[in-house]
């Protein structure tokens, strides 16, 4: 059974749905998205970090391949990650969790 502020019924007896405004959904999905992207983004970066200083404690975060592996794969796939999920929440937000 669908709640009461999902669908109207027209005069005519039509049944119209009724979207939840853009401002808040996309308010949502770039809280989501944000949040999805830091995850990945710290998913990918500590194993590198962890690994560079057991390695070569002195100069292990200085290391070139920590630098380019952030900034080349971790950085792309948080902004990825996070543009991902923040329009499927968005979406899934405006159209009422469908």
């Amino acid at each position: 059974m669908r709640s009461a502020n999902r669908v109207r019924r027209t005069t005519v007896g039509l049944v119209v749905r009724i979207r939840r405004p853009a401002a808040p959904a996309l308010g949502l999905g770039a809280v989501a998205g944000l949040a999805a992207a830091a995850v990945t983004l710290v998913a990918i970066a500590l194993p590198l970090f962890f690994f560079a200083r057991a390695v070569d404690p002195e100069r292990g975060t200085g290391r070139p391949f920590i630098h380019t592996g952030l900034v080349r794969v971790a950085v792309p796939a948080g902004l990825l990650s996070g543009l991902v999920v923040g329009v499927c929440v968005g979406v899934w937000y405006h159209r009422q969790g469908r």
